[in-house]
């Protein structure tokens, strides 16, 4: 009788052990299980951290070679303008200026000794970066007039990351502020454009009589004459290369509205003769 209940007894106590042993198993399954998961949703994790990192740094390292690139290649442009002027075209970016430690304004373009303001400058900054407002614009060409003691500010910005709604050309103040393509031929005259307005209104802000000055409101009369006829022009020579029909029509629409464009931009440049025979005049 005692050896039956003891028996029992055995076989039961065995079970019990068996059954915990089983539970801690299990539970100890079920933690190594979750540790694994958390481990590889932290590698997850890790990983796109890491990812956007390095996205990062590849995309600051192409802005940084694109605005380098386009900063060259405005300056490329800009130096042939001046040389056929006789003004004189100096590359600054790598340099302080006025402001201790600033280095804003890229080029500084000074007027020829045959200018009616000889030795004044437009300071030029060039900047392919997405991150510019209009605001930011014109406060860096404040910053750039003071840094590189220049009366005008010829601000060009790159086609690609310019602000949205920025008008092509156009004047704020003492800041004339260009959109530029470097790839697209047919945005040049926009670059030249804003070289003779910017020259136009370094003139007139250095000169002390003003019945000698260019009236401001005819210069932006004819900056809103240019942009128009710049942007129907590019709009119709985008037109000719692709339409196939009435070819002829558009690239004749298309002379005609480019003898305007120079026509205006020669109209500025008489403004400066005028200016200048009026200033040989009083020397005399």
């Amino acid at each position: 009788m005692w050896i039956l209940k003891i028996s029992r007894f055995g076989r039961s106590s065995n079970r019990f052990w068996k059954s915990g042993l089983t539970r801690i198993v299990q539970r100890l399954e079920r933690f190594e299980v979750a540790q694994s998961e958390r481990s590889h949703d932290f590698e997850l994790r890790v990983a796109s951290l890491l990812e956007k990192i390095v996205t990062r740094r590849d995309d600051a390292r192409r802005s940084t070679l694109h605005g380098n690139e386009f900063e060259s290649r405005v300056g490329e442009h800009l130096q042939q303008h001046c040389l056929a002027a006789d003004d004189v075209f100096d590359a600054v970016g790598d340099t302080s200026g006025v402001i201790p430690r600033s280095k804003v304004g890229d080029f500084v373009v000074t007027m020829g000794p045959d200018s009616a303001v000889a030795g004044a400058n437009i300071v030029v900054e060039a900047k392919a970066s997405g991150v510019y407002t209009l605001k930011a614009t014109l406060e860096e060409a404040d910053v750039a007039r003071r840094n590189r003691s220049a009366s005008v500010c010829l601000f060009v910005h790159s086609s690609q990351t310019a602000p949205s709604g920025l008008p092509e050309l156009h004047r704020w103040g003492l800041d004339i502020v260009v959109v530029w393509d470097a790839d697209d031929p047919a945005t040049d005259v926009r670059l030249k454009a804003g070289y003779l307005l910017a020259k136009a209104l370094c003139v007139r802000a250095n000169q002390h009589n003003e019945e000698e000055a260019a009236s401001l409101a005819e210069m932006d009369v004819a900056i809103e004459a240019i942009r128009k006829q710049i942007t129907g022009f590019e709009e119709i020579k985008t037109s000719a290369r692709t339409v196939v029909g009435g070819g002829e029509k558009i690239l004749n629409r298309a002379r005609l509205m480019e003898e305007e464009i120079a026509k205006r931009l020669s109209a500025l440049t008489s403004q400066f003769d005028r200016l200048r025979a009026t200033t040989t005049e009083g020397e005399g």
